[in-house]
């Protein structure tokens, strides 16, 4: 029984490791502002594939998901809202003097 419960308790924070690393890729990536819905694709495969890694981890890999475990809290309460968003591009003067239409 304390396998099975370790297993699904590695699967769950396997999923939080993950589907947060892809959120963070795929903000990293994605240029400008844009946060497309695609994200969530994304991150659920993120999850899906952490749900894996969790479930089959081992030994060490339980020790790589607990050092990661705090990070990703950490990125969750400390990262700001808009984090990955960039200026948008500065445009050069009107030469003309009549300003944007």
């Amino acid at each position: 029984m304390r396998n099975t419960i370790e297993r699904c308790v590695g699967a769950v924070v396997g999923a939080f490791v993950l589907a947060t690393l892809a959120w963070i890729l795929w903000a990293i990536g994605t240029p400008g502002d844009c946060m497309s819905g695609e994200i969530f694709s994304f991150a659920i495969f993120g999850a899906a594939l952490g749900t894996y890694v969790g479930w089959r981890s081992g030994l060490r890999m339980r020790a790589v998901l607990a050092v990661a475990v705090p990070l990703c809290i950490a990125f969750w309460s400390l990262a700001r809202d808009g984090w990955w968003s960039k200026a948008p591009p500065r445009q050069a003067p009107d030469p003309s003097g009549l300003g944007a239409p």
